[in-house]
């Protein structure tokens, strides 16, 4: 019995031991990729594939189909609807999340099956014409918000480390930029034959990633896996995700405790500062995109038949007189431009979600937030020193999705080490509704006032420079 005892006292004095060996390791080795995070990110990959089948089958049905010049008020209708998903999300989704039997895992699996059937009724719309296509294309629209909210609430349950949670989010959204590139080509070649032949892939991907939901480990109320492994020591218990149980609480997310907690941020000043400076930066998002989709598309700059006729004259007077200088037009942008800007956009992106992890390993989330925000400053200044041509649209694409992915992942983090468990899908769903609410408002400033955009890069020059002194100031407060 003396024995027994003895055993037990030099298991539970190693233990604390074991969870700092643990913890190194996890650090070392990056975000482990066994179990529940590797099903999320199987089932993260098909079903991006199905949300960019989807946009390739609707493409075309509002703003690429309409002259910019004149298809504004269009436009606002389109973007005005995009909120309409989030009223739904925010108040009503977000608490069903937190109460659902199941948890995250749970609405995941929810969301990849009603995709599922959706995409099955948008097939007869498509080919059809119909309007019912409109209200299953906006159901598709709740369920990939749904989606993203309880995606970001399930990631902490499945990481046992709470330093792991940039490089996590970090690479689920390279896997979206992979997922995206790899489906887009086949899905534009279907488009050829139909949009009722991509909506049949749609339906294929969501099936394959309802599978994929299935396998997804449970969380318990407080986020936690469910089941639980005994620990090398043979004396203690160990979460699915990696956390050691000493003789302290768990923290959230799954760390090992010893006799503190290692949160340094709370859901209050530091996770709203955070959230108001990154509102900011959504904001700026969408008012680039915008921005630069109506300056390539020509908006502002239409030739007139007096333009073309009078360049005609001088072209022909310059056949007799070669020192004749002929003007050259100011008509929109070739449309290559626009395939290159989407270019450097898209390579910004994955830079973003490349660096984010390396930053983390060196400062916390909040100062990546920071230089996100101060980044995106000097891209805006430097855009408008630039001269307005290719040069300049590329640079304020590619810097600004560099700058925003690097605060989202940051943000994401930071956000999802502060909140409890019970109450992230609540939390998620309220932050993702601000935020599309201003990534809206953004894009509607470019959508409804012609701005020029040398004018455009000052404004997010100064856009920026505000949300990085609110966030300092924050800081400072907390």
């Amino acid at each position: 019995m003396a024995e027994v005892d003895q055993d037990q006292s030099a298991v539970a004095a190693e233990e604390p031991w074991l969870a700092v060996v643990r913890s190194r390791r996890r650090r070392q080795q990056g975000v482990d990729w066994s179990e529940g995070y590797a099903r999320l990110a199987a089932c993260h990959l098909v079903a991006v594939c199905g949300e960019t089948l989807v946009a390739v089958a609707l493409a075309g049905s509002l703003f690429f189909k309409v002259d910019p010049a004149q298809g504004r008020e269009k436009v606002l209708l389109g973007l005005l609807l995009t909120v309409a998903p989030f009223a739904l999300v925010g108040p009503l989704i977000g608490p069903m999340i937190d109460r659902v039997r199941g948890g995250q895992r749970t609405v995941i699996l929810w969301t990849m099956a009603a995709r599922t059937i959706v995409a099955a009724a948008m097939i007869p719309a498509a080919a059809s014409g119909s309007l019912a296509l409109f209200p299953a294309a906006f159901a598709m629209l709740v369920l990939a918000k749904t989606y993203q909210v309880s995606r970001a609430s399930f990631v902490p349950g499945v990481l046992g480390d709470q330093a792991d949670l940039v490089e996590a989010n970090s690479k689920l959204q390279l896997i979206s930029g992979v997922a995206a590139m790899l489906v887009a080509l086949p899905g534009v070649l279907l488009l050829q034959l139909g949009p009722e032949w991509v909506l049949a892939a749609v339906l294929l991907s969501f099936g394959a990633a309802t599978a994929l939901a299935i396998r997804l480990p449970g969380l318990s109320p407080g986020g936690e896996p469910l089941l639980s492994v005994i620990s090398e020591s043979g004396g203690g218990s160990e979460s699915v995700g990696g956390a050691a149980s000493g003789g302290g609480s768990e923290l959230v997310g799954g760390s090992a405790s010893g006799g503190g907690s290692s949160s340094a941020v709370g859901p209050g000043t530091s996770v709203v500062s955070a959230a108001r400076a990154m509102s900011i930066l959504r904001g700026i998002v969408g008012f680039v995109t915008f921005l630069v989709a109506f300056e390539l598309r020509g908006a502002g700059t239409k030739v007139t038949l007096t333009d073309r006729a009078a360049q005609e004259t001088i072209r022909a007077m310059a056949r007799l007189s070669p020192a004749t200088q002929v003007p050259r037009l100011n008509g929109p942008p070739p449309q290559w431009w626009f395939g290159a800007v989407i270019s450097a956009s898209m390579v910004g992106g994955f830079l973003g979600a490349i660096l984010a992890p390396r930053m983390r390993r060196r400062m916390e989330e909040a100062k990546i937030l920071t230089f996100g925000l101060l980044g995106a400053c000097a891209v805006g200044v430097v855009a408008s020193f630039s001269g307005g041509g290719l040069l300049s649209f590329m640079l304020l694409a590619s810097g600004v999705a560099v700058c925003s992915a690097l605060a989202k992942q940051a943000f994401d983090a930071l956000a999802q080490g502060a909140y409890e468990g019970h109450e992230r899908g609540r939390q998620f769903a309220a932050v993702e509704s601000r935020f599309q609410l201003v990534w809206v408002v953004g894009a509607i400033l470019p959508t409804a006032l012609h701005i020029p955009v040398a004018l455009g890069s000052i404004l997010t020059g100064v856009a920026a420079g505000i949300g990085s002194v609110l966030l300092l100031k924050g800081a400072l407060r907390g």
